[in-house]
């Protein structure tokens, strides 16, 4: 893996994506802010991979050999950022200040395909597929984390 920085204020989700691929960043796809999940799962399709994010991640959903992207609040502004985790544990900011996130809101792994038989037609049903999946794995979940806070 090579650890790269950000060139510009916008770019440090794409900057993960060039480290944990070990790419430079300008061999890999130009990503709109607005469609970046479904534009590099357009990407990695050709490399069986899929790129998926869940919300609301819980402790240990992520062992610590398992890289992650994490997404949350930057300490530099009112805006989101992009940094590479270990499980949920930061390993990599790709910005030069090297500040980290304030709190983790989303979580990306890429998870191999192996079934090609049956392609999901578009990226916004690919979205609306994962969101649906990952939100009734959370309200799996719910029930068990709420008996253990009683």
């Amino acid at each position: 893996m090579t650890l790269y920085l950000q060139n510009s204020g916008d770019d440090c989700f794409i900057t993960c994506i060039a480290c944990l691929f070990d790419l430079p960043v300008d061999n890999l796809p130009i990503l709109h802010l607005d469609n970046q999940v479904p534009e590099l799962n357009c990407w990695l399709k050709g490399e069986n991979l899929y790129y998926l994010e869940l919300v609301k991640p819980v402790d240990n959903d992520f062992p610590d050999w398992v890289f992650t992207i994490l997404i949350g609040k930057s300490p530099r502004g009112d805006f989101n950022h992009a940094v590479i985790g270990r499980g949920l544990n930061l390993f990599w900011d790709p910005h030069p200040e090297h500040t980290g996130i304030e709190n983790i809101e989303r979580v990306g792994v890429f998870i191999q395909c192996f079934d090609t038989k049956y392609p999901l037609k578009t990226a916004q049903s690919e979205r609306e597929f994962y969101t649906k999946l990952a939100a009734a794995r959370l309200s799996a979940v719910e029930p068990l984390i709420n008996k253990e806070e009683k």
